[in-house]
């Protein structure tokens, strides 16, 4: 129990997240002990005390099996794809205009100042267009062109909306927000 003065749950915070990322509880085999590696070490994924000198620290096996979890996952996890519509963040709004009253919702009024080109970026302003003024990248997904169609940002730049743009953006996602997706896709 964590009152969040002094930091008491920190402990059991690093334990949980280090099972998450693969490491098991150290091991309590007096009859095989590893190197290191016992329960009774004192290591963080043991039996841990305050006063021990290894409670901040993870046991050798701790991490190597947190390594090895990290590299299998890593292989899955981060590169995934799927014959679904990918919905990138630049599908969630229907355009420009809505994306500047999404990023500001305290300034009534406000849209986009500039058409889609090929900077990647949005410049929201006031309705009269001279009191405030504000720049961002455009998400991934948001339309770019002037004079070519078809082209959508990702990750920073204007980029023909083809098989490729996929190859240089790996993560894809199976639900579409219907009711978020821009019209002629």
């Amino acid at each position: 129990n964590d009152d969040g003065l002094f930091a008491t749950g920190v402990d059991l915070a690093a334990r949980l997240l280090a099972h998450v990322a693969g490491a098991p509880y150290d091991k309590n085999d007096t009859a095989h002990p590893q190197n290191g590696c016992n329960w009774k070490d004192g290591y963080l994924m043991g039996n841990f005390s305050k006063n021990g000198t290894n409670h901040t620290a993870f046991s050798t096996c701790s991490l190597k099996e947190m390594v090895k979890s990290l590299v299998k996952k890593a292989k899955t996890c981060f590169n995934f794809s799927s014959d679904a519509y990918p919905v990138l963040p630049g599908d969630l709004y229907k355009d420009t205009d809505e994306y500047c009253e999404f990023a500001h919702p305290d300034h009534s009024g406000i849209a986009a100042c500039s058409g889609k080109d090929e900077t990647c970026t949005i410049r929201c302003c006031d309705s009269d267009r001279s009191t405030r003024r504000y720049t961002h990248h455009a998400p991934d997904g948001t339309e770019c062109y002037i004079s070519a169609y078809n082209k959508i940002c990702i990750k920073g730049n204007c980029t023909r909306k083809t098989q490729q743009w996929k190859i240089n953006y790996p993560f894809r996602y199976d639900v579409i927000k219907e009711s978020g997706k821009k019209s002629g896709k």
